[in-house]
This record gives C-alpha cells, sequence and structure tokens, in this order.
C-alpha cells in the first residue's frame, strides 16, 4: 500500500504569493447554546471564545428557547446576557441559514456548534428538521465543527446537522468533546480545533486516488493536509503552477506520527458511515482492521515492544541505552492512543452497531481522534519555548554532535552513574545512537525524561521564585557516597532519591550536578548547546518552558557555597577544582560571563545595583561571589585588587540587610568599658521642689540619666557588633561563609573591626554611593551616632527600679510636706496672699472646708497659694488614694451640729475604710488634725465676697477615680471586692500595668 499527504502549497510552491491567500474570506460563525443548563461552564466557554476566535468577520449566534444574533466581537461573560432559558436547537440554525444567505458567493465559512444538551421537544426534533432547515443548497465551501461539553450532547443531531452543512475536509474531526468541564478542558480543545477554523484550498490532480483503502470510492479533487491512497508512485498535483509530485510512503516506512493520524481518520470516517448506516460497513471496517494489523506488526518489531498493549515500565527503563528509551518513549507519549482506533475498528468489524449506544458513546467514539493527551497537553501549554523552538534547539545539537570532535575516553576516566554505570561521554560517544535518539524527541518534555543526565548528586532547596530565577536555588547537601547518578533515575522517583549509605543512614538526592575537570574540555561545544542548557534549567528549576544560560552557573556557585561550610578534606579540595574546571570549560570567553567579570573589576554599581532584567530581581549575592572565586583562581587580580572585590562583596551584604532592616542599632551596639554608669539617688532630692506633680517629675528624671548614659557611652565605650544579626543565618551565602573564603585565598581572618566601618558606611549613604571609598577612621563619629540614634528607651534599660525609687522618695517627701495642711479662714488668706504676692480673686476659694481647688495650702509646699489651674489635679493626686475625700469639708460640717472631737473619730472610722491606717495616720495624728482644723476655721460659715472666684465656679474637684496607693505595687480591690489594677488619674501616670485614668467629670 502507498500512502501519500496532500502538502499545503505556501510549504512548497517557491513562487507562492501569500498576498493572493486573502484571510478575511473567512466567516465564522457561532452557534451557541445559552440555555440555564451551561451556566457553570459559561465562564470558561466565553473566555475561551473570546480570547482564541478570530474576530474579524465573526459571527456569533448564541440560543436557548429563541436565538439571538449577538452583534458584539465577544461573548458577555453573563449568560443572562444571551439566554438562560430551555433549549430548542432548530430556530438558531434556521437563523444561522438567514445569516449565510447575506454573505457573498465564495466566502469560505467556518461553523462552531456548541451544546451540552438536548432539544426541549426530543419528539418532534426529526420533523422540524426536515421541515425547517434547508442545509446547503448552494454548495457552499462550509466546514461544520462541533464541540460537545459533557455528557448531554446531542450527537445525532449534530452529525445529521454535520451532514446538512458540512461540505469541506471529511477528514476533520466530527466531534470534540469535553467530558469533564474545566478551564484546562476548554483550553486543550479551543487549541486543537483552531488549525480546522481556516478551510484548506482544494487541489487537483493528474489522476484519481482513494481517499480510502477499504473503499472504492475515488477523487481526483483533494484537500490540502488530506490523506490519500495511491494506486502508482508517480501522481502530481497539477494547476497554473507546475506539477507537484505527491511524495509516496510505503506502508513499511509509515511514521509513527503518520499512522496515528490515518488509524485516526480510518476509525472516525468508519464510526460516521456506521452511524449513517452504511450497509457494507462491517466488511470495510473487516478490510481496514487487516491493514491496521499489519501495520503495528511491522511497527512492534521495530521498536522491540508492543505498540498496542506495551508495559509502562519499560518506557522509562533507566537500564536501555537513550536511543531506545526515547524512541519507547515516543511510541508510548505519541502512539498511545492506536489501541482505541483499532479497538473502535474491530468493534464495528464484529458487527457492533454504534447507534445502540448512548448518544454520549456514541459522541466519546467520535472523540477520540481529538482527545489531548497529558504529553500533548504539555506541549499545547509552552509559552516560553515552543515545539517548534525546540526543534530548532534540538537540530542545533544534532550538527554539534556531528562535528564535534571528542575522545570515547579521556585521561582521568569520569566516574559513572551507580544505576546506569555509564559516564556522560559514553553516552555522547555513540553518534549514531545520540542522533538516532534524537529523532524520537519532539519536545524538550521527551528530551529531559529521555536523555541521561549524569552528574553529582545534590539536594538543593526550591525557594520561592526559583522557577525565574535560579539564583534562589539553595544547596543543602552534596552525596559523598554514591556520589555520581543520572537523570532517568532522578526523573523516575520523581525527583526525590535516598540511597543507602552504610546501617541506617541515607543520602537524600533531588537534583544532578555535572562536573567535569580540564581533560573534559573537549566536551566543550556539547556542555556550551542551548540544548543542555535547557535541560539543567529543568533539572534545577523545573521549568522546561524556558532556558537559562546561567541556571548551571548559579547551581555551581551555590554548590561552592555549600563546599566552603565543610571541613578540609581532600574531598573538598577536588570538589571546588571540578567546579572551577567546570566553569572554565561552559563559560571561559563566552561574552555575559566574560562582561561581568569586567563589571566587578571596573564598575561594581552596575555589577551589584542593575537588576537582573531577565530575573526581574536584584543581583543575587552568590553570583559577584562566584566570580570572585574564578577571577581568584584565574589570577585576574592581584592581592590588593582581590581585597577591594572582597570589600564590595561585604558592601553589598550589609546592603541587602539593610534592606530587611534598616536600624544601624540593630547591627551596631555601644559597649561601656566600665559597666554601666553609676546614679547617685540622694542627687535628685535637690529637684522635688521644681515640678508640682509626679509625671514632670519622672520626666525630668529619666531625662537627666540618657544625658549622664549618654556622656558616658561617649567618653567610656567601645563600639560593638552586634552579632547575631551580623552573622544572621537567614541568608545563604553567610558572613562566615565569606569569611572562609577570604581565609582560604589570603591565609588569614578578615579584620572584623572593618565590618564596623562598612556597617555605617552602607547605612550612611544611598545605595547609588555605597561604592564610593570607605572612612575607617571615623569611630568617634561612629559613636556619637550610635548614641543619638539607639532607641531613648533602651538607654534605661537596668535603671527602671532606680527610677521608681527616686519616684517613691518624690511622693514620700511630698506626704511630709502635706500631712496636717491647715484650713485657712477667707480674713486669713487675704493676709497671707498679700504676704506671698498672690492675688486673692485667682485663687478658688472653697468656703465650706477652708481649701483651694486650683492651688496648694500646705505651707510647706513650693507651690503654696500658687494657682496651679488644670495642674493642680495632678499635684493632689500625688495623694493617690491615701487621702480621704472630703475630710476637711466633713470634720467641718461635723462640727456644726456640735459633735466633739472623739465622736468626729468614730464617724470617721465609719466614713472612710481602714481609717486612719491607710492614710498614713495614727489615733494621736488623727486627734490633733481634727482638733487642728476646729481650731483654724471654727463653727461659722464665712462670707466670702461677690468678686471673689470660688471653688464651684472654677470647676475643679478632686478626681472620683484616685491615683495609685502610696507604696502599694500590688492590685486593689474594686467595689464588689474583686482586685483589679489600679489606675492613675487625667494627665498623670497609672500604676504598673495601669493606666492614666480620665479624671472627674463635672457633675
Amino acid at each position: 500500500m502507498l500512502v501519500a499527504k496532500i502538502p499545503f502549497l505556501k510549504d512548497t510552491l517557491k513562487t507562492f504569493d501569500p498576498t493572493k491567500v486573502k484571510i478575511n474570506d473567512l466567516i465564522i460563525i457561532g452557534v451557541i447554546d445559552a440555555s440555564g443548563s451551561m451556566g457553570q461552564c459559561w465562564p470558561n466557554l466565553s473566555n475561551f471564545w473570546n480570547s482564541s476566535i478570530p474576530k474579524e468577520n465573526l459571527i456569533t449566534i448564541t440560543f436557548d428557547t429563541r436565538p439571538r444574533l449577538w452583534k458584539e466581537p465577544q461573548l458577555s461573560t453573563r449568560i443572562k446576557d444571551h439566554g438562560g432559558g430551555g433549549t430548542e436547537i432548530v430556530p438558531a440554525f434556521v437563523e444561522m441559514e438567514k445569516t449565510i444567505q447575506t454573505i457573498p458567493q465564495g466566502r469560505n465559512i467556518t461553523v462552531i456548534f456548541i451544546s451540552d444538551g438536548q432539544d426541549n421537544n426530543v419528539s418532534t426534533i426529526q420533523q422540524r428538521l426536515k421541515d425547517q432547515l434547508k442545509g446547503n443548497p448552494d454548495g457552499r465551501q462550509i466546514n461544520f465543527i462541533c464541540l460537545g461539553v459533557e455528557s448531554g450532547f446531542p450527537t445525532q443531531i449534530a452529525m445529521q446537522l454535520r451532514e446538512l452543512y458540512h461540505s469541506g475536509d471529511a477528514q476533520i474531526p466530527a466531534v470534540y468533546l469535553i467530558e469533564h468541564q474545566s478551564e484546562q478542558a476548554f483550553f486543550n480543545k479551543f487549541e486543537t480545533m483552531k488549525k480546522y477554523f481556516y478551510p484548506a484550498q482544494i487541489l487537483k490532480l493528474n489522476e484519481c486516488v482513494l481517499l480510502y483503502p477499504y473503499d472504492e470510492e475515488v477523487d481526483d479533487e483533494v484537500f490540502e493536509g488530506q490523506w490519500v491512497v495511491l494506486n502508482r508512485p508517480n501522481i502530481a498535483i497539477v494547476g497554473e503552477h507546475d506539477p507537484i509530485p505527491l511524495e509516496p510512503i510505503f506502508e513499511t516506512k509509515i511514521h509513527v506520527d503518520d499512522v496515528v493520524d490515518l488509524f485516526k481518520l480510518w476509525g472516525q470516517n468508519l464510526l460516521l458511515r456506521s452511524m449513517q448506516k452504511d450497509a457494507l460497513i462491517k466488511q470495510k471496517a473487516e478490510r481496514a482492521l487487516e491493514i491496521m494489523e499489519r501495520i503495528t506488526n511491522r511497527m512492534n518489531q521495530q521498536f522491540q515492544m508492543d505498540v498496542l498493549n506495551f508495559d509502562p515500565t519499560q518506557i522509562m527503563d533507566p537500564n536501555q541505552p537513550f536511543n531506545i528509551r526515547a524512541k519507547r518513549n515516543y511510541v508510548y507519549k505519541y502512539a498511545n492512543k492506536l489501541l482505541f482506533f483499532v479497538d473502535e475498528v474491530k468493534s464495528l468489524a464484529k458487527g457492533v452497531n454504534p447507534q445502540q449506544l448512548s448518544e454520549f458513546e456514541q459522541a466519546k467514539r467520535l472523540n477520540i481522534g481529538t482527545i489531548t493527551g497529558k504529553h500533548h497537553q504539555k506541549a499545547l501549554a509552552l509559552k516560553g519555548i515552543t515545539v517548534e523552538e525546540f526543534r530548532k534547539i534540538k537540530d542545533e545539537f544534532i550538527q554539534i554532535v556531528q562535528l564535534a570532535q571528542y575522545r570515547p575516553v579521556n585521561e582521568q576516566g569520569q566516574e559513572r552513574s551507580v544505576v546506569l554505570l555509564e559516564n556522560q561521554r559514553d553516552i555522547l560517544s555513540d553518534k549514531q545512537a545520540m542522533i538516532e535518539g534524537l529523532n524520537f524527541v519532539k519536545s524538550q518534555y521527551d528530551f529531559a525524561e529521555t536523555f541521561p543526565l549524569i552528574g553529582h548528586g545534590v539536594k538543593v532547596k526550591r525557594l520561592e521564585g526559583c522557577q525565574v530565577n535560579p539564583w534562589i536555588v539553595q544547596v543543602d547537601y552534596v552525596a559523598q557516597q554514591n556520589k555520581i547518578i543520572d537523570s532517568a533515575f532522578l526523573i523516575k522517583n520523581n525527583f526525590k532519591v535516598e540511597l543507602n549509605t552504610g546501617g541506617d543512614n541515607k543520602e537524600e538526592i533531588n537534583c544532578i550536578l555535572p562536573l567535569y575537570d580540564e581533560s573534559d574540555a573537549d566536551l566543550q561545544p556539547i556542555l556550551r548547546s542551548r540544548i543542555m542548557k535547557l535541560l539543567l534549567t529543568f533539572m534545577v528549576q523545573q521549568n522546561v518552558d524556558t532556558l537559562y544560560e546561567e541556571t548551571y552557573l548559579a547551581l555551581l556557585a551555590n554548590t561552592l557555597i555549600y563546599i566552603l561550610q565543610q571541613k578540609e578534606s581532600q574531598w573538598k579540595q577536588e570538589t571546588v577544582k571540578l567546579i572551577y574546571d567546570t566553569t572554565t570549560i561552559v563559560y571561559q570567553g563566552t561574552l555575559d560571563f566574560e562582561n561581568y567579570l569586567q563589571k566587578l573589576a571596573t564598575d561594581p554599581k552596575a555589577a551589584y545595583l542593575q537588576k537582573e532584567q531577565q530575573y526581574e530581581d536584584h543581583v543575587a549575592i552568590a553570583k559577584p561571589f562566584f566570580y570572585i572565586f574564578y577571577g581568584t583562581k584565574q589570577g585576574i587580580w592581584d592581592q590588593e585588587k582581590f581585597e577591594t572585590q572582597i570589600q564590595n562583596l561585604l558592601i553589598y551584604y550589609f546592603l541587602r540587610l539593610k534592606e530587611k532592616n534598616n536600624k544601624l542599632h540593630s547591627f551596631l551596639g555601644l559597649k561601656l568599658q566600665n559597666n554601666d554608669a553609676k546614679f547617685e539617688r540622694e542627687a535628685y532630692k535637690q529637684f522635688f521642689n521644681d515640678f508640682s506633680n509626679t509625671e514632670e517629675f519622672r520626666r525630668s528624671v529619666e531625662f537627666k540619666m540618657r544625658a549622664q548614659i549618654l556622656d558616658n557611652k561617649e567618653k567610656q565605650s567601645q563600639v560593638s557588633l552586634l552579632n547575631q544579626a551580623v552573622y544572621t543565618q537567614d541568608v545563604k551565602l553567610t558572613l562566615s561563609t565569606i569569611e572562609l573564603f577570604y581565609k582560604s585565598i589570603t591565609g588569614k581572618d578578615y579584620d572584623s573591626q572593618k565590618y564596623i566601618h562598612l556597617i555605617h558606611h552602607v547605612f550612611k549613604n544611598d545605595a547609588q554611593e555605597i561604592f564610593n571609598p570607605v572612612d575607617f577612621n571615623n569611630i568617634v563619629q561612629i559613636k556619637v551616632e550610635l548614641s543619638q540614634k539607639g532607641e531613648q528607651k533602651d538607654l534605661l534599660k537596668g535603671s527602671q527600679q532606680l527610677i521608681d525609687q527616686i519616684e517613691q522618695d518624690y511622693i514620700i517627701n511630698f506626704v511630709q510636706t502635706h500631712m496636717l495642711t491647715e484650713p485657712i479662714l477667707y480674713e486669713n488668706l487675704i493676709v497671707e496672699c498679700q504676704q506671698h504676692g498672690q492675688d486673692i480673686t485667682k485663687i478658688a476659694y472653697n468656703e465650706k472646708s477652708g481649701l483651694s481647688s486650683n492651688c496648694c495650702f500646705s505651707k510647706k509646699c513650693p507651690f503654696y497659694l500658687k494657682p496651679l489651674g488644670l495642674e493642680f489635679r495632678q499635684h493632689i493626686q500625688i495623694w493617690g488614694n491615701k487621702v480621704p475625700i472630703g475630710f476637711h469639708q466633713q470634720v467641718i460640717a461635723w462640727t456644726q451640729v456640735d459633735k466633739k472631737v472623739e465622736e468626729i473619730v468614730q464617724l470617721s472610722h465609719q466614713q472612710w475604710k481602714e481609717f486612719p491606717k491607710f492614710y498614713h495616720g495614727t489615733e494621736e495624728i488623727v486627734h490633733n488634725y481634727i482638733q487642728l482644723i476646729i481650731d483654724k476655721y471654727g463653727k461659722g460659715i464665712q462670707q466670702v465676697p461677690e468678686g471673689q472666684l470660688k471653688h464651684q465656679a472654677a470647676g475643679l474637684r478632686f478626681p472620683k477615680k484616685q491615683g495609685k496607693k502610696l507604696g502599694y505595687q500590688g492590685k486593689q480591690k474594686n467595689a464588689k471586692g474583686k482586685q483589679v489594677q489600679p489606675r492613675g488619674g487625667r494627665g498623670g501616670r497609672g500604676a504598673r500595668g495601669g493606666r492614666g485614668g480620665r479624671g472627674n467629670r463635672k457633675p
């Protein structure tokens, strides 16, 4: 049997003029079910319709129980805008036929019918189709494509509609079926349908050919892309151009891809004929099955496997060579649908009538040829490196393999994989097998899964973002026992392999690092190829859709960081040398690599601060570090230049720390050489009389202490590194690793005192200025800045107890100066004010108590008779709740009713709880104080002049909510006896654990 595929003229004719092909001749008509049952899938359907269908000359008809001619180029994402009711299919196609009549003759039409359910009136649908639809009487060029959604798709009606309208290539799939709707399912179907949107041209042959090998139907007019069966080899396309000979393919030479196409075509054609009640369908199916079995038997011999019933474990057997794995993988991925087609034809050959099946099962059988396997789905989803771009990369590699001159073995002898028992040179040395395997590789997925990359096993941590930036990957372990493995084994185990190292110990490996020594320089063309870098991108970043030139370099760099942290050993030295040799082979002399080396030497600002455009990210510190390592090994810079490179690296290291925490004192601190400054408690007593309330006094004490601490820190301190922040382990390249590298080159430790100046330099300057000269003689300035920038509350750490004691001294002093405060008669107040130069009219006098509500009447108080306004509340609150509220006024009131001292004492015990002990008093003091009030104030009610400011007019009362208890730091009890935290009054300090209160409200 001879077969041939009709070529597309644009791919064949050298004189083909694409301008003569008018794309706008195409009219696409969408007939889309918008009934209520389509609501769940409508967002996905409308999204892919809007993004996938060409908008030029697009006509959209949506329908539920009535059709709607949608005039916008895009569907609404709300199904209610298009319908949302029941389903009546026939009126929608009546509307379509009317629309077609308005289209000029000669225009190509593609109809896309999308539905998920039967017509509301199934019993009358056949009659309505016959009575109301005319079909395609004018013989217009129409491609009719059906997209069914899930199990309700009306398969038989759809096939009748296809028979009515379809006049295009019969080999176009009859049904695309989405069995389970999802975004991915719609994406896959729309992507595979696209190639049928534009109709193929009809071409003339110089003689008739068979369209199907099991049929006698012949024709001399065929469509582009159509398969035909030839009676003889010399058949050509004829027309206005020179004859174009068809390329006949003998049955024994049909490629796997073509076998899939042919089996799919034959299976669909036979199924459609069966549904159309072809009387000879059984005989035709038997003839087709005979040809199919003949072809598959030949394939079994070619691939050394049963292509219809293969064992999946054979596909990726790591013990098989690359070419065998590639061929088997190819058959597995691209020929795995052959069994579906053969079984379908076998069923028809046995006489099974597909019309006896449910319409969903019929649709599934028609859909077999359009199923998108998971491997094809991956290829469709490729956006970065398309399948076509990969083909170019693969062809480049094949040419490199053919031209490269490398030795079968080298002097050193590469270690072999503990699984495959081959090394990379072994695999590359058989060029014929390499090229044979590559011819079966169709996408980067195929290559990654079949080509064995051999190298050192490593364990990496693939941090967030590593798929687009290889420098983010972190190496956590390098295997030392089972050192060399291959990617085929790793991929087979889902990128996680645990190999025993003895006893219960295991090595975990999830990545491969190929390392070579200087004797492998002849492999350079292979190792620099794009396909190898693509493979490394997949291995390291698990991203096969992009090729990053630096992925291999980044893995080398991050492995070096890990190796430098290990104990000194021969293995460490050998691995470091292999990393250097590999870098030399793969990258030395390449444009980007040499340019970055030059930047480091001449323009550190550009080398460190220019964002990596391909990653849209900052330069990873591992990159300049690795280049410094390489440049040092190369002898590019002397000791002085090496010191400069290390200094620039450290500056960038501290810059990255600053980006996370921009507070200088988080990294540098001041350490007192003579411990903490000593404060004299007695020295603060001289300030007691300067402040009217506790809050102002405490602020003053803290201010004075800070000033003394700062003075001590500037004069008697040294700057120290806060090692936990500076030597943080939260970064991949730690400061300790940089120090180890420095010592390995210079033989000495890096002067850590320089860090102080480098950190200060970074924090003082903007990023664009950090590579300016560093001042290493500014330690005094750093001390001053640290003193000023330090958190004020941090300065007083360790001094809080002393401050509390000084505050307590102040309160005790207040009690002593205010105990037994005498009430003053108004006439005496006049004299006192004259003697002390105070305006009596400004004093809010309370004639009932002989006291004031805006100034102090204690003659020992420095604020005696000085109106304090609102501050008087804070002044009195120094007492806290140690003063019985209204004591003077109450004693005077009892005096007015002739109560004696002893009676008043007893009444006081009843009026105020825990009286007098709670109020710092004794029975003797209470007797004396009550007697003093009676003596000083008497029984009479005083007459106060009209112009005098009175207690009520001032609106200043003693707060009902008292401040903290003097000398008591525990909890208070509320009215219900429950313990509560003490609270201060308005403007004052709450007790420890409490807060300032709001004070009194006006009555």
